[in-house]
């Protein structure tokens, strides 16, 4: 009868490489975890002892931190975050310093 048009081909190829990026990224998070000690390339950047200050810099997992330790990096990373938000906005002439949300005039 008619003629069928090539969409449901094309869904398939692009769920198909939709699949195939899941799966290579997953591969690469697997592999990451796979590694038993993060630090241990870095380790003569593990310590710091000069002028009285004394750093030590480790690396441990989410399922190993205390709730405290959690907020600590949570925080610290959300206000790192937002103010690069802000330096951006502003970089882009939005002078409330904050980031532009949908309805914002240009």
């Amino acid at each position: 009868m008619g003629k069928k048009s090539g969409k449901g081909k094309e869904k398939k190829l692009r769920r198909k490489e939709e699949q195939a990026k899941l799966s290579a990224a997953q591969s690469v998070v697997d592999a990451a975890n796979a590694v038993d000690d993060l630090m241990k390339p870095l380790t003569p950047f593990t310590k710091y002892d000069r002028n009285g200050l004394i750093v030590s810099i480790g690396c441990k997992r989410i399922s190993e931190l205390s709730e405290e330790e959690f907020n600590w990096a949570f925080d610290l990373t959300k206000d790192n975050m937002q103010t690069l938000v802000c330096v951006g906005a502003e970089d882009l002439g939005d002078e409330r310093g904050g980031a532009k949300q949908a309805g914002d005039t240009p």
